[in-house]
């Protein structure tokens, strides 16, 4: 997340000093490199999350539970 970040930061300050704009590219590419690695965490966080819920629901199985109600009662 770092890198890239700093891969951002290097390109923005490279374009700036090319165009004679300092802040404008450097800022702009930053917050971009900022937003895209959140949304990224974000999506893989939920698909991983929906991952894990499916492996265990998969492993519950009915016979078990079943067997859970009646020691209860």
């Amino acid at each position: 997340m770092a890198l890239t970040m700093l891969v951002f930061l290097g390109l923005g300050a490279l374009i700036d000093s090319w165009l004679g704009i300092f802040p404008v590219f450097t800022i702009v590419l930053v917050l971009f490199a900022a937003i895209g690695t959140f949304v990224r965490m974000k999506f893989v966080y939920d698909a991983t999350m929906e991952r894990h819920e499916a492996v265990r629901l998969a492993g519950r199985q009915p016979s078990a539970a079943a067997g859970q109600i009646e020691d209860a009662a």
